[in-house]
Order: C-alpha cells, then structure tokens, then sequence
C-alpha cells in the first residue's frame, strides 16, 4: 500500500478527513434545529389547535342548525316538523356542550350562550307557528273541496250562474291563482253571492251564505291563514337576524383564536430566522475551509482532469485543441494517451471515409451519379411493404431514350453519354425530392412515385416528355434532338401481392406499349389491358 508521508496521499487524507467533519457539523446543526422547530410546533399546537378545533366544529353544528331552521319554514307536514325538531335538538344539545368544555377559550362566550338560547326559542316558536300554518292550511283546503262539491252538484242541476259564481269566489281562495289585494273577507265574499238571492230559494241562498261566510266557513278560515302567514313572515325575518348574530359571534371567535395562533407562529418564525442565519453562517464557513483546501489541489485535479478530456474528447476532433503541458508523470501519461488516440481517430475517419465512397459505388450509378438498379430494387421493396401496411398507393414510371442507338453511332458514344446526363438533369429537376430516379441500364431508366395516385403521376411524365421535346441538348456546336418513352402505372392489386417485382413487369409491358404504337408518348398500364 502507499505510505500516508507521500504528499499526494497525505493532502487526499487531510482534505476527506476535514471535508466529513464540516458535514457532520452541518448535519448535527441541522438536526439539532429542526428538534427544536418540532417541540416549539408541538407547544403552539397543543395551546391552539383544539381551540381552533372546538369554534370549527361548533360553526359547523351551529350552520347545520340554522339550515334545519331554515328548512322548518319548507316543511309541508307535521311529521317533517317533528324531524327537524328532533335533529335541531340533537344538534343544539352537543353544541351547547361544546361552548361550555372550552368557554374559557372562546370569544365572547356569554354573548354566543346567549344567542344559542334565543335560537332554541326561536326555533320552539317557528314550529308552533309551522304547525298552525299546515293545520289551517288543511282546513282552508277541506273547505275548498267542500265548496267545490257543492258547485258541481249546482252545475249538474242546471244552475250554471250560481256554479259560475261559485268559480269567481272559489278564485279568491286559490293561492296561485289569487291577487295579494283581492279582498277574501266574508264581506266581500256576501258581496259577491248577493246576486244569487234572485236565482235561489231563500233556504237555499242561507245554506250557501253559510257555506261561504259562516263560522267555520272558507272565508274564515282563509283569513286566519293569511293572518298567520303574516306571523311566519315575521319569523322568518326574525330568524336571519338572529342567524347574522350567531354568525358574527362565531366569526369573531374564531379570529381571535386565529390571531392568537398567529401570534405564537411568528415568534417561532423568528427563532427560525435566527437558526437559518446561524446555518448560513455554518455553511459559508464550510464553502471557504472547502475553497481553500480545493485551491490546495488545483495542480493535481487538473493533471487528472486534463487526462479524462482526452479520453473524453476521444471520439471527436477536441483532443487536438487540447494543450498538455507539464513534465510530471501524469502529463507524460496525458501524451501518450492523446497519441494513442490520435492513431485511433485517423484510421477511423480514413475507414469512415471508405465505407462512405464503397456506399455510394454501390448504390449509384458511375455516369449519371443517380441511384442504380440495386438500390432502386431495394427501395423499391421497401415502399411495396408500406404500400401493403398503410394502402397509400405508388406509382412507377420506366422511361427510355428513343432510337439512342442511332444518336450513338451518328455521334459517339461520349456524346451519347452528354445526352444521358442531360436527360437524367432535366428529369431530376421535375421529379419532387421523396421520388426515387434510378438507372436501369443504358438508356433505360424507372422512378418511383411514393404517395402518388396514377392521375398525377401522368401530368408529372407529360411534362418532362414536354420538357425533353423542347430542347435539345447542346454539346458544343451540335443540338442533339431526341425523345422519350414513358410507361406509367398505379401499384397493382394482384393475387401474389407481396412480390413487388409483378409491379415492375407491368410497367415494362407498359413501356413496350408506347415503344409498340409511335414512341414519344406515355402509356399507362390497365389491368387486363396489355
């Protein structure tokens, strides 16, 4: 093992050993801190959190209270009186048990017992009023189906003018139906039915006179109901302002705990504040002992350092920039590992370079420098296998130079190269950049259409014919007219659709088509045509 008295180990030794205790130190203050944070946390939560609990939970029964007081004055039954009494009971009960285990925390405890008194009596008085309000309420409605029955028997005996009359009166009794300012009294109801003494026997007039007006009559008894309809009005007003009362109480009560709660959270925060400046401090401390002793070891991290850019750097052209100086031992074995993969880097790239050029020997063509016959075959296939997941269709064009034989034994055969590469220009500068242009042999070429339906494919081959008849191709003081020959087709469906070569039989037959019948054209290819 290495000796601790070699300098470079002993500076390693002294920087780790004075680096874990800085960060015990920082961790013990940390710990110590956040101990005391949690018993400051742990008082302020006992003194104030089940004050806050208890005003919580007594606003939320006093709420549900008030909500089922509210709800009384919706009661359309006795029995749903006697529900909401039992639960106002229930509820008054625990929150009355509530304010008195925590009157010594709650605000203004005396006011809030009071207020809850007044609920309850209030509450006493809402259902007696209530009860009233249904018992009258039935009554008015038996005596309406009383009068009601007694206008359908006049109305069976032929009296229409007293069932008519019997209509008028029984619309001052209906509540949907009736005005607030019609008059209802007896009175007014007499008033009324007076007509009626001349079409009526006197016996019979004092009968319906008592059925209208009497002592237990409707009209009576829908006075008294609007009487105490007036009585329920009173206590519903009553009743919100008792409800703003109780709330504003509770209200307060709880922002006095809150504020008390507060009070205490913000002489924790100073003591938070005090211990944070004290780890600040503890930390700055840390961060100067660690800049010096790191300044201490600048030389050796950045001979280590210089050694790892190279490495790093080892698989891009960086390691050249990188400057190496020193004679110790770790410089030398900083040059030594730059050189080595310097070696490394050059025959890689000259490899690179090769494979690139093999590459493009292998799928271009030596003359036009256009893609060849394998590549075309294989891209070709690629496209058939997408055409057969996605049936996005593909069209294929084979085109040939007409009669170039003739233009190579009438020129040469350099002439007739210039004449190739010309064509292959002016193809390439109408075809788009996703189409495949490809050299079969001689003067025989094919391009692939991907995405292209027949009908575009065919404006696309009109117009290089076009742009080929146009102009001729110059080569030096000559003008070498020619034409070409175009066979054209949309990918096929065929029982043996997976084999893409079919594809390029068809659009061979198409071409001998329009080599077969003048040349110069395009000739597409139609199932069962050729």
């Amino acid at each position: 093992m290495p000796r601790l008295k070699h300098k470079l180990n002993l500076r390693v030794v002294i920087m780790t050993i004075t680096l874990t205790i800085m960060t015990c130190v920082v961790g013990i203050s940390a710990i110590t801190s956040l101990t005391e944070l949690k018993e400051d946390y742990q008082q302020v939560k006992s003194e104030h959190f089940e004050s806050l609990l208890a005003i919580t939970q007594l606003k939320v029964q006093t709420n549900k209270i008030l909500a089922a007081t509210n709800n009384m004055f919706l009661a359309e039954n006795e029995v749903d009186l006697q529900w909401e009494d039992a639960y106002i009971a229930d509820k008054a009960t625990w929150a009355t048990q509530t304010s008195q285990q925590y009157a010594d925390n709650l605000y203004a405890y005396q006011d809030l017992l009071s207020l809850n008194s007044a609920l309850s009596a209030q509450s006493d008085a809402i259902s007696a009023a209530m009860t009233k309000k249904i018992t009258l309420a039935n009554q008015v409605l038996a005596d309406y189906q009383d009068v009601e029955v007694y206008r359908r028997d006049q109305l069976n005996k032929g009296n229409v003018s007293v069932a008519v009359t019997l209509d008028e009166v029984l619309l001052l009794f209906n509540p949907m139906l009736n005005n607030a300012s019609s008059d209802s009294s007896p009175v007014a109801v007499k008033e009324l039915i007076s007509p009626l003494q001349s079409v009526m026997s006197a016996q019979e007039f004092q009968t319906l006179l008592a059925l209208l007006t009497g002592t237990t009559s409707i009209s009576v008894d829908y006075q008294a109901y609007l009487a105490q309809l007036s009585v329920v009005e009173q206590l519903k007003s009553d009743h919100k302002a008792l409800t703003q009362s109780i709330i504003s109480v509770i209200g307060d009560s709880g922002l006095a705990a809150q504020k008390a709660f507060l009070t205490n959270l913000t002489k924790i925060e100073e003591k938070i504040s005090l211990r944070e400046s004290f780890l600040y401090l503890l930390l700055l401390t840390c961060i100067i002992v660690a800049i010096i002793l790191i300044t201490l070891q600048t030389n050796l991290l950045r001979r280590v350092s210089l050694i790892r850019q190279v490495i790093d750097a080892g698989d891009s052209k960086n390691q050249y920039r990188i400057a190496i100086k020193g004679s110790d031992d770790i410089s030398e074995m900083a040059k030594a590992v730059k050189g080595y993969i310097e070696t490394i880097l050059e025959k890689d790239q000259a490899l690179s370079d090769n494979n690139k050029k093999l590459q493009h020997l292998v799928t271009h063509d030596d003359l036009t420098n256009i893609y060849n016959r394998r590549y075309f075959e294989i891209h070709m296939a690629q496209e058939h296998i997408r055409y057969l997941r996605y049936k996005e269709p593909y069209c294929l064009a084979m085109l040939n130079i007409d009669a170039f034989k003739a233009i190579n034994e009438k020129y040469g055969h350099d002439i007739g190269d210039k004449v190739i590469l010309d064509f292959t220009l002016r193809v390439d500068n109408q075809m788009r950049q996703t189409d495949v242009f490809a050299r079969l042999s001689g003067e025989n070429f094919i391009l692939l259409m991907p995405r292209t339906d027949q009908g575009n494919a065919l404006m696309l081959m009109e117009r290089i014919r076009s742009e080929i008849i146009a102009m001729p191709t110059v080569v030096g003081e000559e003008k070498i007219e020619f034409t070409v020959s175009i066979g054209l087709m949309q990918v096929q469906e065929v029982d043996d659709i997976e084999d893409a070569s079919q594809q390029m039989t068809f659009v061979s037959q198409a071409l001998a088509e329009a080599k077969d019948t003048g040349r110069n054209k395009v000739s597409s290819y139609k199932s069962g045509s050729l």
